[in-house]
This record gives structure tokens, sequence and C-alpha cells, in this order.
């Protein structure tokens, strides 16, 4: 940095158009980083002075004399790095459609300090809606234009707050609600009950769900759609919705018992709720309790759930079978004739060891039985009849 310094410094001194006393404010300002409110005024009112210092720390425009904050160059030099000292460009500039759009690329809110007739540029309107601090200032007639809006709210769908002639565009209003859910705030009821409008939302962030209006919270055909799409999880015995984590969101829109009856006996909507839930196969009507796939689908979340399960299900050997080849240790839940069936334990022990205490002792005493218990886990050892456990010790150790 020193030698890069001593060589600008020995380019200045041999600078002819530059007098003694320039060469030392330029020095002041490039090597000892002096502020402009330091130095006399000739040189803020120097052109090479302050546009070195613009250079260095765009905040000095705002001290350079009055004739030097109406030059172009200097005056595009300070927005292109601050687009805040916008504020204090001369008058004259602040129709120049090139300057005031800089300024708003590098900060949006710069708008606020353009000419009125560039805060209705579309383009240049368009560069600032990025910020939502910058919206309210955005000339009003671009608010009513269809086409500026539509850009608008896809770049930042706060804009919708402001376009309050195309609050019920289902167009407008769809385009903002997917760049940002929390837009759904401003939408009116009658487009909040669209139910495209709030999957959209709600695919973007389940926190969306405290703006379901009751229509919808009564809808079958929205519900599963939206548990279907894991939105959300539909508690089936009291209704309430709970949405992405554990605890049950506070204060939601309840489900109709009388609609709530109805999805019972939808099996797809079902199906889709204990594949997210498999606790839930509890509260689901009987007939739905002894299909198969509905069992199973809840296994697959949560393999525990098959307790809920008919008990026509739970004393079915094919079942069964598929049960302990998923987990084990529902051997459990199956029929005591079962328990003592030597090829569902075998295939529940090949899962689970440790479902060998599940078995029936006709069973966990058969040799293959037992060493297939062992051979999944050896903590299945204590689990087998004393008499065998010396022997399954001496197997499980060579394993």
């Amino acid at each position: 940095k020193k030698a890069t310094a001593m060589v600008w410094l020995q380019e200045v001194s041999c600078d002819a158009s530059l007098n003694r006393e320039q060469t030392k404010w330029l020095a002041d300002v490039q090597l000892h980083g002096e502020y402009l409110k330091e130095m006399p005024e000739a040189a803020r009112a120097d052109r090479e002075v302050v546009m070195t210092a613009v250079q260095r720390r765009p905040s000095e425009f705002s001290l350079a004399a009055a004739e030097l904050q109406s030059d172009y160059g200097i005056a595009l030099a300070a927005v292109q790095k601050d687009g805040l000292q916008l504020e204090y460009v001369a008058s004259e500039l602040l129709v120049d459609r090139d300057i005031v759009l800089a300024a708003v690329m590098q900060n949006c809110e710069a708008l606020q300090f353009a000419a009125p007739s560039l805060c209705g540029d579309a383009d240049i309107a368009l560069a600032a809606v990025r910020e939502t601090d910058a919206l309210k200032f955005v000339a009003e007639d671009l608010w009513r234009d269809h086409s500026f809006v539509l850009q608008a709210v896809q770049c930042n769908g706060w804009a919708l707050k402001f376009a309050q002639d195309f609050q019920a565009d289902f167009t407008i209003v769809s385009a903002a609600v997917k760049q940002t859910w929390w837009v759904l705030s401003v939408v009116p009821p009658a487009l909040l009950c669209n139910a495209e409008i709030m999957l959209s939302a709600l695919e973007q962030d389940k926190r969306a769900m405290q703006h379901l209006p009751k229509k919808l919270a009564t809808d079958p055909s929205f519900l599963l759609a939206a548990v279907q799409s894991h939105f959300f999880v539909l508690h089936l015995k009291t209704g309430a919705i709970r949405h992405g984590g554990e605890s049950e969101y506070q204060n939601p829109w309840t489900v109709r018992s009388n609609v709530l009856g109805e999805l019972r006996e939808v099996r797809d909507f079902v199906l889709a709720t204990v594949a997210q839930d498999g606790q839930q196969l509890e509260h689901v009507p009987a007939l739905l309790r002894a299909d198969e796939s509905v069992v199973l689908a809840a296994m697959s979340q949560d393999p525990n759930s098959v307790k809920h399960a008919a008990a026509e299900l739970l004393a079915d050997p094919a079942f069964m079978a598929t049960a302990v080849a998923m987990s084990g240790l529902a051997l459990q839940f199956a029929t005591s004739e079962l328990q003592a069936d030597p090829n569902i334990v075998l295939a529940a022990v090949k899962q689970n060891g440790l479902a060998l205490k599940f078995a029936h002792p006709s069973v966990s005493s058969k040799k293959n039985v037992a060493l297939a218990a062992v051979k999944q886990t050896a903590k299945a050892v204590k689990l087998a009849p004393s008499e065998m456990q010396p022997f399954l010790k001496l197997m499980s150790s060579n394993l």
C-alpha cells in the first residue's frame, strides 16, 4: 500500500496542471483520509479533490460546493456508490433519468429524492419496489396501471398494499401471494376463500394457515388437497388443524363436526392424514382401521400405530406377516395364535431380535428362531429361555 501511495504521490507531483495547494489537498484526501469538512472551502470547490473524496467516501458529496453538486460526473459517481446521496444532488440533475436510476439501483429508497416526474417512471419505480420501504415513494398513477402493478407484485408481493384498485384482481393477488404469503393480510375475504391462492400460500409457508378462512377450513376437497400436499395435519379426533411442528396451532379455524364426519369417511383423506401422523389411526373409523392399506400407511410413519389396527387385521396371518416385516415389534399386538406361529415369529425377530420377547414360549424356544433373534441383536440373548442362553452367548460371540 505504501508503494502504491508513493507512486500515486509522484504522479500527482508531476502533474503540471496541479498547483502545490491542490497537490496537498489531494494527498490529504487520498493518503491521509482527511474529510472535506476539515478542509478549506476552496478544496471543497475543487473538482479533482471532491471527485477523489467521493470515490473514497460517497458521503463526502454532501459537503461539496454547490456548483460541484450539479456536476454530472461527480453526482453520478456519488450515487453509484451510495444511492441516498441523491438527496444532495442539485435540483437540475434530479430530473436526469440516468442519475436517478443509478441511485435507485444502488439504494431503492433513493426514489424519495427523485423529481416527481421520475417517481412515475415505470422502469425506475420497478427498480425501487424491490425494497418494501421504497413502495411509498412510487407515483400514485403507477398503482393504477395493471401492467406495472403485476410486475411490481411479482418482484415484491407487498406492492399489493399500495395497489388498492387491484386488490380484488385474481391475477395480481395470486402473483403477490406467490411472491410472499405475508401479503395475505391485505387480501380481501373473497379471494382468501380461493383455494388456489390459499394453497399457494401454504406451499410457501405453513404459517399462512393463520389466514385460513372458515369457508376453506370446512371444505373437504380443500382440506384433502392441503393434507395430501403435507401442508398441515388435521387431528381426526378434535378437528383441530396443526401445522409443521409438534405443537397444535393455537386458535385455528376448527373443522365443523358435520364436515369432519364426512372427512372421516373419505379414504384418500385418511390415507393422507395417517401418512403424516401414524397415531391418527386411533381416531379413524373402525371400517378404515380394518383397511390394510390405511394401517400400513400409518405404520410407515409410526410403526407403533399398528396397535390401533382393527382386531381382525391383528388376527390376519397375511397382514401380520407384512406388519412384522416392517416392524418386528408389531408382534406384541398380534393375537396369541399368531404369536405362536413360527413363520410370523421368525419374520419378526429377523427384523428386530427384541421381538423374541413377544413370541409364545413354544416358538421362542426353537433354536432357529432364537438364533435369528440373536443374529439381529445380541441383546436378544436375555429374552431366550434360560437353558438356551449359554449356547446363544457363545454363538453371538462368533457372529
